[in-house]
């Protein structure tokens, strides 16, 4: 399965079904499984590659899986709250670009290693909620 996205809009991805020799290109949208048809000129500028891999499995069930990358630039565009509490507790909040907020604590005495396990405890559950978000289009 070839995977696009809107430039610049990286949630908003298609599953390329037909290009055809004289210029025609067909996506499906993978959120509202619409059938989209365009040129190939437009198509070019509309979209680029994904970093998303996708699976097939038995019985045409599909998994798909968020790149590292992808998780990482969700992060730099999303607002994130750091407070330190009692010399030892570090709270991390996110707020993600669709207004979704993610929080996450640890406590030691290293405020430095306890962000960086906070962020990363906040990136596996985005990963988790990708994960649950296509599972529940795939299954509608």
């Amino acid at each position: 399965m070839k995977v696009f996205q809107v430039k610049g809009i990286p949630e908003n991805k298609v599953e390329l079904l037909e290009m055809t020799p004289d210029g025609k290109v067909k996506v499906r949208n993978l959120i509202s499984n619409d059938i989209i048809e365009t040129t190939q000129q437009a198509f070019d500028i509309a979209f680029e590659p994904s970093e998303y891999s996708f699976y097939a499995v038995k019985e045409q069930q599909i998994t798909q899986k968020a790149t590292k990358s992808e998780i990482d630039a969700m992060i730099e565009k999303s607002q994130i709250e750091i407070v330190q509490l009692f010399g030892k507790c570090t709270i991390v909040a996110v707020q993600l670009p669709n207004g979704f907020v993610l929080t996450e604590s640890c406590v030691s005495a290293d405020k430095v290693l306890n962000k960086q396990y906070c962020l990363e405890c906040i990136k596996n559950k985005i990963l988790e909620l990708e994960a649950y978000k296509f599972k529940s289009l795939t299954t509608e």
